[in-house]
């Protein structure tokens, strides 16, 4: 993940900056789920 600036700066362990929340959020919901497999690669 990138970005333009360093929320990492303005949030802490307890409230985290809603970018990094987010991205959490998103891959555990993802966690179970299988991908199809793509020819050749």
């Amino acid at each position: 993940m990138a970005c333009q600036f360093h929320p990492e700066f303005t949030s802490n362990p307890r409230k985290g900056h809603p970018l990094f929340t987010s991205f959490v959020a998103a891959a555990r919901a993802c966690q179970g789920l299988k991908l199809p497999r793509v020819a050749g690669a």
